[in-house]
């Protein structure tokens, strides 16, 4: 990483949709990944409507921390949403999202910001993702497989904690709210010719059923399928592109 990249700093976008149990942790897997790494930083914390104590938490947080901000949506709006609301009030030139469940710990945002100022995008890609779980696994590697060879290109994974220049994201309009959301902006930048490297991180993994995904809801599957749609629009529609 280039000295000049690691005094400008980043901000550090947590959605978080009912986490009370884990939104603490993120935060602290947050600061305990800058040491020695960024001079600067701000936490926007994300609070997608969530039902139980997510709010209060997050602003006991805020109370204590400088580096935190929170932003309450009244309703659940959806990951992308939740994404660019933090995207639009940073104030630092790199994004970088950090789930509030926190399966994205030190081990998995460290070796992202060793990389910062490098490229103009930092695709991550988990070293373990078979301990997801079979189901979870096979259907990541599915949707990889078909995000790649409608947008013909040839990444490891498409559903991570992107470090994204943010001048560059902001160019790229909001197509989704579901979690194909970053698959969009992905395909869309590479193809128009943004820079990119892609690094192994290794993820938390849940041991429990306590905190389930959502990502299997018929609602957000039914958005993937829509993302996909687009996907291959953008590539029959952006024609000048260099690709790594």
């Amino acid at each position: 990483m280039s000295q000049s990249a690691s005094k400008k700093g980043i901000s550090f976008i947590v959605p978080a949709l009912n986490e009370e149990k884990n939104l603490a942790l993120s935060v602290e897997s947050i600061e305990n990944s800058i040491n020695g790494i960024i001079n600067d930083y701000e936490i926007i914390i994300i609070n997608d409507g969530s039902q139980d104590n997510t709010a209060r938490i997050a602003d006991s947080i805020q109370e204590v921390n400088p580096r935190v901000s929170v932003i309450h949506h009244s309703s659940n709006l959806g990951l992308g949403k939740a994404y660019f609301t933090g995207a639009f009030k940073a104030k630092f030139p790199y994004i970088l999202l950090v789930p509030g469940d926190n399966e994205n710990g030190e081990n998995a945002i460290r070796p992202l910001l060793g990389s910062l100022g490098e490229v103009d995008i930092i695709v991550p890609f988990p070293a373990n993702n078979e301990e997801r779980g079979f189901v979870r696994s096979s259907i990541s590697k599915i949707f990889t497989r078909l995000v790649n060879l409608l947008a013909g290109l040839n990444l490891k994974y498409y559903n991570g904690s992107v470090i994204h220049t943010r001048n560059l994201l902001l160019t790229c309009p909001l197509k989704t709210s579901g979690f194909g959301y970053q698959a969009e902006i992905l395909v869309n930048l590479i193809r128009l010719g943004a820079s990119y490297k892609e690094i192994p991180i290794v993820l938390n993994i849940r041991r429990n059923n306590q905190h389930k995904t959502n990502a299997f809801k018929v609602k957000n599957i039914l958005n993937v399928g829509v993302s996909l749609l687009k996907i291959f629009k953008i590539r029959l529609t952006v024609k000048n592109h260099n690709l790594n």
